[in-house]
């Protein structure tokens, strides 16, 4: 899948990423969707280059937005053991 994403902070033309990265499949309970906007909410832009102490536990690579929309595309059928 086509991403933008970051693995540490900083200015964005020092930290963005533009590449591909693998396509997740859906757990246990969770869905797919295709997305087909997504924008960039004012605290992306502070979490992205924040100060050290802004610093959260997260995975890395991070990608941007909360902000999302798009159209279901596999639903989880695996059963929990």
């Amino acid at each position: 899948m086509r991403a933008v994403w970051y693995d540490r902070q900083g200015a964005a033309d020092e930290v963005l990423v533009l590449g591909e990265l693998p396509t997740p499949e859906a757990g246990h309970g969770e869905v797919q969707v295709k997305l087909e906007a997504s924008g960039v909410n004012p605290s992306d832009t502070y979490r992205r280059r924040g100060p050290p102490a802004m610093e959260y536990p997260r995975v890395v690579p991070l990608a941007m937005s909360v902000l999302k929309t798009g159209s279901l595309q596999e639903q989880s059928t695996r059963q929990r053991h």
